[in-house]
């Protein structure tokens, strides 16, 4: 044992030490030599197996770890950054930012999850509650790659964590409900048919620009979106962080065809009356929900749209690989896991294809028969 008492001191001390995992010694003083032997044990069973931290280190305010983890969200879509900063000042902040990393115990988890309240102390949704608590688990990870702790506290959290409320059951228009849509629309009639029938997100569609025409190949390049962070609108990739291409129907060519040609290179095709870009919320609450009372339909969302058009092309026997790429999901079992009961539905389509296809070579053959007989 290197447990020592400490001879410069007023007061009876007693100093634990230990040799740390870089070679230098580590040193600490306790009012009794029981508790220095106790620590000074706990200390060297850490280090023989690899959870050594040092208890200094664990001093560390959680604001501190915070703001080190935020610098490395610089790859980050913008929205994404400025949703870890809300979560941050109005969730985790007031409860966590001033207390030391290594203070941070399960029970006290448990009991911010169950009782969590935003800044202003007004009740916040399960979502939110679940998001602030992923970006708690995340300063505590970072900790750990700092050697600020050996483990995160929280370890698993699932069962800890509020259920979110299931969501609503998707809605997809009918052809003729989309388009008389569309013209309660008025100037963003086109743009509504865009959206219903070739399934763009709200973010992509406004992020359109006249160099992403292409007529002579009949395609929309889908390259880029525009996303809303800090009151303004920022160009990023697209959510899956690839292009693809959407075919442009023959009946939206000539009207396409007019917007683009009168529209900068540079500048957003589908824009507001004065000249500029589109905020999703403004919208809806201006031309797209009293265009859905006018036109007899109810709890419809924009974002509906989207399930229109990949719900159309599923009921008419697109492949699941086609409609993925056009759709922009991240691989095909995306689109299987969101449309399975669409494509349940699609068997009807199949199983009318090959009726049809068996009809027609049953009439072949019994042609073929009967001209075999007149010969």
């Amino acid at each position: 044992m290197t447990v020592r008492k400490r001879p410069d001191t007023k007061s009876t001390r007693w100093q634990a030490s230990w040799k740390k995992s870089d070679g230098k010694r580590g040193f600490k003083d306790f009012p009794t030599k029981a508790e220095a032997m106790a620590f000074e044990s706990k200390m060297k069973a850490d280090i023989i197996r690899g959870d050594y931290a040092n208890p200094i280190s664990g001093k560390t305010k959680v604001e501190t770890v915070y703001l080190d983890l935020f610098k490395t969200f610089g790859n980050r879509k913008p929205k994404t950054r400025d949703t870890y900063e809300s979560l941050w000042k109005n969730m985790v902040e007031p409860i966590w930012g001033s207390r030391s990393i290594s203070t941070i115990t399960r029970s006290d988890f448990k009991n911010w999850v169950n009782n969590a309240k935003s800044l202003t102390g007004n009740q916040v949704s399960s979502s939110r509650i679940r998001q602030s608590a992923v970006l708690l688990n995340l300063i505590l990870e970072h900790a750990v790659d700092m050697n600020l702790l050996s483990r995160n506290p929280l370890g698993k959290t699932k069962g800890m964590l509020p259920k979110i409320a299931q969501k609503k059951g998707r809605r997809a228009l009918e052809i003729n409900d989309l388009l008389k849509l569309a013209e309660h629309c008025g100037e963003y009639r086109l743009m509504i048919l865009v959206a219903g029938f070739l399934g763009l997100r709200w973010a992509e569609l406004i992020a359109l620009t006249p160099e992403d025409f292409d007529f002579r190949e009949k395609v929309i390049h889908v390259n880029k979106s525009l996303t809303e962070a800090k009151g303004g609108l920022t160009s990023v990739g697209t959510k899956s962080g690839r292009s693809r291409d959407l075919p442009i129907p023959a009946f939206l060519t000539n009207e396409l065809r007019a917007l683009v040609i009168s529209t900068p290179v540079g500048v957003s095709v589908f824009r507001s009356s004065r000249g500029e870009n589109l905020r999703k919320s403004n919208f809806a609450r201006r031309v797209f929900q009293p265009a859905v009372k006018l036109a007899g339909l109810s709890n419809i969302t924009f974002h509906e749209l989207r399930h229109t058009a990949i719900t159309q092309q599923i009921h008419r026997g697109a492949d699941v690989v086609s409609v993925s790429k056009i759709a922009g999901h991240s691989s095909p079992a995306t689109t299987l896991r969101i449309y399975t009961h669409d494509l349940d539905r699609s068997k009807d389509v199949i199983r009318g294809t090959i009726e049809k296809n068996y009809a027609e070579s049953a009439c072949d053959r019994s042609a073929t028969d009967q001209d075999s007989r007149t010969a």
